[in-house]
């Protein structure tokens, strides 16, 4: 694989990916979209070898992410999602374990020598997808009991 810093695209497989909608927590209150990307031997060597760096605690696992503000509060889009045929995305949540190709562009800033050259997210295709299961609760976390009560049981049969 050649390493390009201005334009690259890299396949590998998502995790965690936050596409579709940005992830918003304590250390990004305005947002960020990100994926972690596994990616072959190959790719690692060409990512490592020019100065990005993976995930902490991890060879061939790279983290790249797109802010949703500017540092002067300007909004920034969400980086484009296509199919694998290269139309649109519908929108569907992104599962671990999806194969994707990214789009991302390489640069420096004043930590590069600790943390590596820094990466952004241009946009995503699905190769693969598997569906996002959200195990938050966001879901009902129970299986039918016996034959106990149920909402749609008619109320003349309430014994009080």
């Amino acid at each position: 694989m050649e390493f390009s810093q201005e334009h690259m695209q890299i396949g590998g497989i998502a995790k965690w990916a936050k596409v579709i909608k940005p992830q918003v927590d304590d250390f990004n209150p305005e947002g960020l979209w990100s994926v972690e990307l596994e990616v072959d031997e190959d790719t690692q060597e060409a990512l490592t070898s020019n100065g990005v760096q993976p995930k902490k605690g991890t060879e061939n696992c790279f983290v790249f992410k797109r802010k949703t503000k500017s540092r002067k509060g300007s909004d920034i889009p969400a980086p484009l999602v296509f199919d694998s045929q290269g139309e649109p995305w519908d929108g569907a949540l992104i599962g671990n374990g999806s194969t994707i190709n990214i789009d991302v562009s390489f640069y420096a800033h004043p930590a590069t020598a600790q943390y590596g050259l820094g990466k952004w997210l241009n946009a995503v295709q699905v190769v693969e997808h598997i569906p996002y299961e959200g195990k938050g609760w966001d879901h009902n976390p129970f299986k039918p009991v016996g034959n106990g009560p149920t909402i749609n049981e008619d109320e003349t049969d309430v014994p009080f």
